[in-house]
C-alpha cells in the first residue's frame, strides 16, 4: 500500500499493556496481534479494499502505542466502521463465544494470542486495554475463554 494518505480527524486506536516489565518476546507478540487485528477487521469491513492504512506511533516509556487511520479515500467512514467493528468485536467476546461480525480465523487468532498475554499459560500479571476516545475494551481471561 501506499503511504501518505489523507490524514483523518479520527481519535486513535489505543493499545495499552500494564506491565512493569516486558520481555522482548512478549512485547513483539503484543504490537503483532494487535496490529494484525485492527488490519484484518478493516479487510474485512472494506472487502479487501486497501483505503485505509494504519499508522503506529509509541508513547515514549511505556507498552502505550496509538493507530491512527489514515485514508486512501475522501470518505473515513470505512476507518469508522473498521474501529467500530473491532470495539462491537471485543465487547461481545468479553461476554460470550462466539464470531463476532467482521472477525475472521485470522482475527480471533489475534485476539487469542492478546488475550494469552493477560489470561492464558503466558500469562503474568497485567492487563490489556483498547482505547478509542472514551470506549475503553478490556483484553481479559473472559475473553481468552470465549476465542
Amino acid at each position: 500500500m501506499k503511504t501518505g494518505g489523507k490524514k483523518t480527524n479520527i481519535e486513535p486506536l489505543v493499545f495499552r499493556l500494564d506491565e512493569a516489565r516486558i520481555s522482548a518476546d512478549r512485547f513483539l507478540k503484543a504490537a503483532q496481534h494487535f496490529i494484525g487485528l485492527i488490519k484484518n477487521v478493516t479487510e474485512d469491513v472494506t472487502g479487501g479494499e486497501s483505503v485505509v492504512e494504519w499508522i503506529i506511533t509509541a508513547q515514549s516509556g511505556s507498552l502505550v502505542f496509538s493507530a491512527t487511520p489514515e485514508s486512501n479515500s475522501v470518505n473515513e467512514s470505512s476507518a469508522i466502521k473498521s474501529i467500530n467493528a473491532l470495539s462491537r468485536g471485543l465487547s461481545s467476546l468479553e461476554k460470550r463465544e462466539g464470531r463476532p461480525r467482521h472477525f475472521s480465523d485470522t482475527s480471533l487468532r489475534h485476539v487469542r494470542e492478546l488475550s494469552s498475554l493477560v489470561a492464558g499459560s503466558d500469562s503474568v500479571s497485567g492487563r490489556i486495554t483498547i482505547r478509542h476516545g472514551d470506549n475503553v475494551r478490556t483484553i481479559t481471561n473472559s475473553t481468552y475463554n470465549n476465542v
